[in-house]
């Protein structure tokens, strides 16, 4: 249970920094603020892409699946 609670810590912390880096790109390059979502899809598409066979990966759904 302690090991669940430094996982969903890390988790949540790894989301917020990556959500700082979305914002970031977005401004950076002056893509008004709907573009975070694209940006983020980017991002997504290209993890799972490189993505090893056997790794798990999330789709665009939500939806996790085996690679």
């Amino acid at each position: 249970l302690k090991d669940r609670a430094v996982v969903s810590r890390l988790v949540a912390e790894e989301n917020r920094d990556r959500g700082a880096l979305y914002g970031e790109i977005v401004r950076a390059n002056q893509l008004g603020n709907t573009a975070a979502a694209k940006v983020s899809a980017i991002f997504a598409r290209t993890f799972r892409d490189k993505a090893e066979s056997g790794w798990w990966v999330q789709d665009d759904g939500g939806s996790w699946r085996k690679k």
